[in-house]
This record gives structure tokens, sequence and C-alpha cells, in this order.
């Protein structure tokens, strides 16, 4: 049972990484759409384990990610459960992984995970469980605003001071991001990802003030939230996101030889 696959389904196409035991190959991707008994049937024979995906059964709150074993969806495919919030009504799929992967490398920690992208989450996590999340559009609505014709050529190089203080005006006025937006000129990108994040983090605030934060992620998607949390005083760790990912499918794998 040493030999198996890891698969982590996101909506530009899943990455697989062929695993012996803890240890990933390398990476393969797959085109948009492609399923996970797609990806699977690329391997008979072997076990596959799958976050992600749409298919997959969700979980209700409070969960405790790293303890849920996968759900056999066909022989040899299994599927990680997402996670259901009540009130308000929201789906995680994928970031439950993640969030198993950092718990599994950080055990006994509590606080606030975030986890930035198209759709970012913030999870408050105590004893190991996922107590409630909150979840924005940000990265969708950074990519939407970029395709009008008001902002599609907006760019220039990265400029921290003008990314912070449009975070600081948006975070204490977050009434007022729209007609801010519409003042923003082709040089101010950094501009307009300070003024949609700083709305995010007005929101947000209940999960991050007080708290210790993981920020879950890499590249262009995480350094702004890190950034953001550190000008508000935040004690902020980032860790990459394809560790935790491969971290919490790991763990799955695992609670499967377990269930046997």
């Amino acid at each position: 049972m040493s030999g198996w696959v890891a698969v982590d389904c996101a909506p530009s196409g899943p990455r697989s990484w062929q695993m012996t035991g803890g240890d990933a190959g390398a990476p393969q991707t797959w085109p948009a759409g492609t399923s996970p008994a797609e990806v699977a049937a690329a391997f008979p024979g072997r076990t596959v384990v799958a976050c992600g995906a749409a298919a997959a059964p969700l979980s209700k709150l409070p969960s405790t990610p790293s303890e849920t074993a996968p759900v056999a969806v066909q022989d040899g495919l299994y599927l990680v459960p997402g996670l259901r919030q009540a009130e308000p009504a929201l789906e995680m799929r994928g970031g439950e992984t993640r969030i198993a992967g950092f718990l599994s490398l950080n055990s006994n920690w509590d606080g606030v995970i975030c986890l930035p992208g198209p759709r970012s989450h913030w999870a408050l996590v105590s004893a190991r469980e996922v107590v409630s999340f909150q979840s924005f559009l940000s990265g969708e609505m950074i990519a939407a605003l970029c395709a009008t014709p008001s902002l599609s050529g907006i760019g220039g190089a990265w400029d921290a001071d003008a990314f912070r203080d449009a975070l600081s005006e948006s975070l204490s006025r977050p009434e007022r991001m729209a007609s801010r937006l519409a003042s923003l000129g082709p040089e101010d990108a950094a501009r307009l990802v300070g003024l949609v994040l700083g709305g995010e983090m007005a929101a947000a605030r209940p999960y991050w003030l007080g708290q210790q934060v993981a920020v879950i992620g890499a590249g262009d998607a995480a350094r702004p939230y890190v950034a953001a949390l550190e000008a508000q005083g935040v004690p902020v760790t980032q860790t990459d996101e394809t560790r935790m990912v491969l971290a919490g499918l790991t763990a799955a794998w695992r609670r499967i030889g377990e269930e046997k």
C-alpha cells in the first residue's frame, strides 16, 4: 500500500503526484475539467486520494479535517470531504486538506488559517477543529475588475507604499471602496489590490484581530495577505501551499489504512 496517487482538484485543472508513503514525485498537471475518476483511470491498480473535488461529500462544522477519513467512491478512488457551514451558508472544497496538512505539521496550534485564492477563506481553528470560516471573492473581483474597459490596461511595478495606503483607506472606510476604485490610473495595480483586500480585511476583522494567523500560499496570491496582516501588527506565518496539500492528502491516505 506504499505506492499511491495524490490529487489536488482546482478549476484550472487537477495536479497529481505519484507517492511513495509520504514522499512525492514530480507533479503532473491535467486539463481543466478533468475529473478525479479520469485521473484515477490513468493509474490502474493504485489507490488515488483526491481533494477539492466537486463531487466530494461535505462535513458539517465543527469538523476535524485531520481526523476525517476520505470516502471511497469507486474501486481505488477516495475523495476527501469538504466543509459545510450552516450560518452563513458556505462550502469549502480543498481548503480543508490544506488545513489538515498544516495541523499535521503544527500540533497544538490554535488560531486562524487564511487561504488566499480566487475564493479566499479565513478559518478559525481551536483544538484541531475548524469552528467556523468566512469566505470572500476578492481574487475573482480583482480579476473581473482588470477585465473591465476602465481597468483593462492597469499595471505598473508593485508599489508597497501605495498598497499599504490603499489597504488602510479601505480597511477604515470600506463603504468608500467603490468610489476609490473609480479613481485608479493605469499604474495603480498595487492600489487596486490594496483597496479590494482592505474591504476583505474589514469584513474578516473578527477572525484576525487578536489572533495568530497562518497564511497557506505562495507568490502573488499570498504576499498581499501577509503584508496586510503585518501592517496591522498581526503575528503571521506563511507556509507553502503544495507542502500543506501533500501533508493533508498523506494524512487522508493513512486514514484509509486505519479504517481497513
